[in-house]
């Protein structure tokens, strides 16, 4: 199994080398189940080895199979299930200083005219507690955050 960090923020490779924590939003992980995933997705799925997942992910992922015509629920309930086997794991929870800070970071957004949405305030959280790369297609969703990003759709 991917991943298993010897302390949030950070783990070491096979040389003893630190690696980066990667936090994967949900669009990257649901491009897997696409029938043609863009490639830098899959290289980067398949190169990167200290990868966590918000718990968040597990609720975007049941509201989309949930909502889903019935002729693709099949095929999409085998790969959340996938999903949810291999990231339950590395999921991390919403504490109450994720929560708290994703309040702050929203009200920060709404002064400046902009909308956040809880689900990304959170993600941004959870990655900016655990010292995470935010692994996300959506840069501009959390640009001016402070959170490190990266897109793999652009690679």
């Amino acid at each position: 199994m991917r991943g298993a960090a010897a302390r949030p923020g950070s783990s070491r490779d096979d040389a003893g080398i630190k690696v980066a924590l990667h936090l994967f939003d949900t669009n990257v992980v649901s491009e897997a189940a696409r029938p043609r995933p863009n490639r830098g997705v899959v290289a980067f799925l398949e190169r990167e080895n200290d990868i966590r997942v918000s718990v968040i992910l597990f609720e975007e992922l049941s509201f989309g199979l949930d909502r889903a015509p019935p002729e693709r629920r099949a095929r999409l309930t085998l790969f959340c299930e996938g999903v949810f086997a291999e990231f339950g794991a590395l999921a991390l929870p919403v504490d109450l200083d994720i929560a708290r800070l994703a309040g702050r970071l929203r009200a920060n957004a709404s002064n400046e005219g902009r909308v956040l949405h809880m689900a990304d305030a959170l993600m941004a959280a959870t990655a900016m507690t655990h010292g995470a790369i935010l692994v996300t297609r959506n840069s501009r969703d959390f640009s001016g955050l402070g959170v490190e990003l990266c897109n793999p759709f652009s690679v």
